[in-house]
């Protein structure tokens, strides 16, 4: 018949009275000692979480810059960052390390209270013969059965320590957006969107995102399809930026912009992003869904100045690391193709052929003018 936490606490408290008390006492003790220990437990572990994913960090940031880096002849300065960030790893695992021997020591002597308890109150009763051999027995089974119900919360504390920085980062984030959304909500100056047939700038102020800065200030403007932009200015005055707003990325400011759909408008950064994906789903990105014959992706190619890079590599199927295998030139002609199979009727090109020839720029530009309408910020 199953035995539930009552009984054995009945049966306790009729053989020993003072045990019983014990047993809840010892409870509360351990209870209270163990989340004490641990409290340091939690920070330990927190920083080794960091400490951890700085390291990684470091590495893939190193890896990424490898070519970067070589011209300078930096593999000692790296080298000595990145040990820095294994020293801090290391000394939080071995510090981690040494309080988990604490806190098992401290276990290890509980434990050993508990084994001396019921012997100190069983032992006497038993010899002055208050109680049988098979009473202490059950009386030895009754304590361990209620101090294991009393201590089972106590046995989740290190499942709590282990989880908490990972719940903690979680909160951070949590509280990250709901504090940008709370900033977005409680504030008027900010830029207005809305969705219409041309691009439109209407007393158009943009500033950046901790506005410590005014960039543009009551700009006016209206492009509509077939037309152009080129805008030139020194570095800083705020070119990309602008684009950065159309975008929807930077909203600190005031006015309002008219944009097209999403589908209709085509962004080129100055460094086009590379998806580990096949050439096939380059030229195509972001809908990288659509159907194009190999034929059709092969003539943008031939447009962009690209006509061996697909039979170079091995196909539009081939899957390599291709940031790493094309030139930046190359990805920005790349970023040529991702317009035509767009067929968008606005490209902005935020200095997307700063590592293009002369020549092969003006071609780039030149490239089937019917089918979009480019709006190009340069120096």
């Amino acid at each position: 018949m199953p035995v539930g936490v009552g009984q054995p606490n009945r049966i306790l408290k009729s053989i020993a009275p003072a045990l019983f008390y014990g047993v809840f006492a010892y409870g509360a003790m351990t209870t209270v000692i163990t989340w004490w220990l641990y409290r340091p437990f939690i920070r330990l572990q927190f920083e080794s979480t960091v400490a951890q994913a700085d390291l990684r960090f470091g590495i893939l940031h190193v890896r990424n810059c490898a070519e970067t880096i070589a011209p300078y002849r930096g593999e000692q300065a790296e080298g000595t960052s990145i040990e820095k960030r294994l020293q801090r790893a290391v000394g939080v695992a071995l510090a981690t390390l040494r309080y988990q021997l604490v806190t098992n020591t401290a276990e290890a002597g509980l434990g050993l209270i508990w084994t001396l308890l019921p012997v100190l109150v069983f032992v006497p009763l038993y010899f002055s013969g208050k109680i049988t051999l098979g009473t202490v027995t059950q009386g030895a089974a009754s304590a361990g059965l209620l101090l294991g119900a009393i201590q089972r919360m106590t046995g989740f504390v290190h499942t709590f320590a282990t989880a908490a920085p990972h719940v903690v980062r979680l909160a951070q984030i949590v509280e990250k957006v709901q504090e940008v959304e709370q900033e977005g909500a409680g504030r008027d100056d900010m830029i207005t969107f809305h969705r219409g047939q041309v691009i439109r700038f209407n007393q158009l102020t943009v500033e950046t995102p901790g506005r410590e800065r005014t960039l543009l200030r009551n700009l006016c403007l209206t492009l509509s399809a077939g037309e152009h932009l080129l805008i030139m200015g020194q570095t800083g005055v705020g070119k990309s930026s602008l684009l950065r707003a159309m975008a929807g990325l930077w909203r600190a400011g005031n006015g309002t912009i008219t944009m097209p759909d999403t589908d209709e408008v085509l962004f080129l950064p100055q460094r086009p992003y590379m998806l580990l994906g096949s050439l096939r789903e380059q030229i195509l990105y972001p809908a990288i869904a659509r159907v194009f014959t190999d034929s059709e992706l092969q003539a943008f190619l031939v447009e962009a100045s690209l006509p061996d890079l697909a039979a170079r590599h091995g196909g539009f199927d081939s899957v390599i690391d291709w940031s790493r295998v094309l030139s930046l030139g190359e990805q920005q002609r790349i970023g040529f193709t991702r317009a035509l199979a767009a067929q968008a009727r606005y490209v902005c090109l935020d200095e997307a052929t700063s590592a293009v020839d002369v020549a092969t720029e003006a071609r780039l530009y030149e490239v089937d003018p019917v089918r979009r309408t480019d709006l190009r910020p340069a120096i």
